[in-house]
């Protein structure tokens, strides 16, 4: 896995939106958390932003309030301001995709849970910018491949200290 720290100790937010939108041979998308952002499902009411959530089914309310949402980024203003003003409180990631929404939903949804050694089901928050800082790195080919998939090109998140940006590429 092609893992680089870019940015450390600079603006995050300013060198996510150059890599997100700057040559756009993908999409840019958010997944943010709403466990983490209160007003998450509002701020996207506000912005009009196409979103899915990734938890399947008919939800109570409220655990679609807490639910992770996967977010289309059209460009630097509207949603993405707006989630990257939360930047370094562990609220998003981001990734690049050729994938439509809908598509890119599908393989994402599945991450939502894990299976331990022991077959117990877990929930799995990848979404969470300091569980995929941790997890990524010591995931092993095949996991990397799932979670990747073929439809997520880099997975973008905070540093540990919530400053400089992360970036980690699909293998080859």
């Amino acid at each position: 896995m092609n893992a680089v720290a870019m940015a450390s100790g600079q603006d995050g937010p300013a060198t996510l939106a150059e890599r997100l939108f700057g040559a756009r041979s993908a999409r840019a998308y958010a997944v943010a958390d709403g466990a983490a952002r209160s007003d998450l499902r509002e701020m996207l009411w506000r912005t009009e932003a196409r979103n899915e959530c990734l938890f399947l089914g008919e939800l109570e309310p409220e655990v679609a309030a807490c639910a992770p949402y996967l977010v289309a980024l059209d460009g630097p203003d509207g949603a993405f301001a707006e989630l990257a003003a939360g930047w370094g409180g562990g609220q998003t990631i981001y990734l690049t995709s050729r994938a439509e929404l809908l598509e890119l939903r599908r393989h994402l949804r599945p991450l939502t849970r894990a299976v331990l050694p022991g077959g117990q089901v877990v929930g799995f928050r990848f979404y969470d910018p300091r569980v995929l800082q941790v997890v990524l790195p010591v995931m092993d080919s095949i996991q990397r491949a799932e979670i990747f998939g073929a439809a997520v090109e880099s997975f973008f998140c905070e540093d540990e200290d919530g400053i400089g940006l992360l970036c980690f590429e699909r293998d080859g």
